[in-house]
């Protein structure tokens, strides 16, 4: 069965596509990635996306939520040309979309109580009418309805993929988010473990393209000329991870951060870029652990996040 995963992270750079060929059923699928690429959006597209995160108004959301749903389509079909594969060769599209707002934490509704609650754009009925292929959406909201917090939704596919019954695992994924998973060795799906870890790119990639007008500090040349800024990476720290989330996706704490630096005339770029690997660093090393950890989680799992 061949199939066509799609989405746009944190960073809201452009669509990732990905078709893929499933065989199996239940928990012994075998997965054979066929073709990938990444469609970046217009940097005008981009600009008025992230406006919208943080002070996007109604008209706006409906707006982009159509036209992302045509970026997303554009991107699947432009995949399967380059693949060579017709569109009636595919089963489904799996379509994360775009995330403009996540509330993991759960906030009392009158004669309702407690409601966790999650936003993606990308309108997957414009997907599948464009492309001719069912298209399946709202995995964190699926999560969300049956109690998750919506993040990570890695770990099912992490534990198909290398999970293995002699030794344990840890997966980590620096997206914009940071998050990790962890495989035990023994114990099946329900043994998993996974949580946001805190930040991961999506700072830097914000200070690489304010200072040097890139989209990203490639191979880590910027931050690798710098020197962390103690002070400033204990701060991160200290910032609780849900309120980090939102404000990473607000494009917010980017220039936050970037006030506190920046006042300093002396301090280049290059350090600029080395203060924010800094809480990188530390949130997949040892210090306080974000509440979505379980209570319960193995000593195995501390001993294996202080040495990543």
């Amino acid at each position: 069965m061949k199939v066509i995963g799609l989405m746009s992270g944190t960073s809201a750079d452009g669509v990732d596509a990905a078709l893929v060929d499933i065989r199996g059923a239940g928990h012994d699928l075998k997965l054979s990635l066929l073709a990938h690429r990444t469609f970046p959006y217009p940097a005008e597209f981009r600009v008025r996306l992230l406006e919208a995160m943080a002070s996007g108004t109604v008209a706006d959301v409906c707006h982009l939520n159509a036209a992302l749903g045509e970026w997303f389509a554009r991107a699947a079909l432009r995949l399967l040309k380059s693949a060579r594969v017709s569109p009636r060769k595919v089963a489904l599209i799996g379509s994360h979309g775009q995330t403009l707002h996540h509330l993991p934490g759960p906030r009392r509704e009158s004669r309702i109580g407690a409601v966790r609650s999650t936003l993606q754009l990308g309108e997957p009925v414009v997907i599948a009418e464009r492309t001719g292929i069912t298209t399946v959406a709202g995995f964190r909201t699926r999560d969300m309805a049956v109690g998750g917090e919506g993040a990570p939704l890695t770990p099912y596919l992490h534990h198909l993929l290398f999970h293995q019954a002699s030794l344990a695992r840890v997966v980590v994924n620096i997206g914009g988010i940071s998050n990790l998973t962890y495989l035990p060795a023994r114990g099946g799906l329900g043994a998993v473990r996974a949580f946001d870890t805190g930040p991961g790119c999506a700072m830097i990639d914000d200070l690489a393209l304010r200072h040097t007008g890139k989209p990203c500090d490639e191979d880590g040349a910027l931050a690798a000329a710098g020197r962390a800024d103690d002070g400033l990476v204990r701060e991160a720290d200290r910032v609780r991870l849900e309120a980090l989330e939102q404000e990473l996706r607000r494009a917010a704490l980017f220039g936050r951060h970037a006030r506190i630096v920046d006042v300093d005339e002396d301090v280049g770029v290059n350090e600029r870029g080395h203060d924010r690997t800094g809480p990188l660093g530390s949130s997949l090393g040892p210090g306080p652990r974000p509440r979505s950890v379980p209570p319960r989680v193995p000593a195995a799992v501390r001993a294996l996040v202080r040495t990543a």
